[in-house]
């Protein structure tokens, strides 16, 4: 199915990644998420602890960029030939964003108001990343060529 504004005969056979490139496909992201709780009472009150494992694995992307085609095709007959189609520099998904781990920790303690029916105050500490983890998860994958460029 050719769709209007596509231009199958400016994707010749050598620019095989132009059109179907074969690789990783830029699929959704993957996690996995563990969560361990402990509860307990004591005089003060209930208290709770809680540990959270993340993992996540990185983005599949490629370098993609506008090229003008006129310099690579000969103009099969078109009235107004493209100045500008998708090429892809690099093999589907062949970068990828790094992986992402995290632990976090919870503590928290809720204790009942003794001069009220009801009432209860508590107590959270939440640690965030406790030990540290970087990883780049969002990269500039914009891919400047001469189409683009030009101001």
């Amino acid at each position: 199915m050719v769709m209007t504004g596509d231009y199958p005969e400016y994707r010749e056979l050598e620019w095989k990644r132009t059109r179907r490139p074969a690789g990783h496909r830029p699929a959704p992201q993957a996690a996995s998420l563990g969560n361990v709780g402990v509860a307990g009472a004591s005089g003060a009150g209930r208290f709770y602890l809680g540990l959270v494992q993340r993992v996540e694995t990185g983005l599949a992307w490629s370098a993609v960029g506008n090229i003008n085609p006129r310099a690579y095709v000969v103009n099969p007959g078109y009235l107004t030939p493209p100045t500008s189609v998708q090429y892809y520099f690099s093999a589907r998904g062949d970068y990828r964003t790094d992986t992402v781990s995290a632990t976090d920790a919870v503590a928290q303690l809720v204790a009942t108001d003794p001069g009220t029916k009801r009432g209860q105050g508590f107590v959270r500490a939440v640690l965030i990343n406790a030990f540290n983890r970087a990883a780049a998860i969002r990269v500039n994958t914009t891919v400047l060529t001469r189409n683009d460029s030009a101001a």
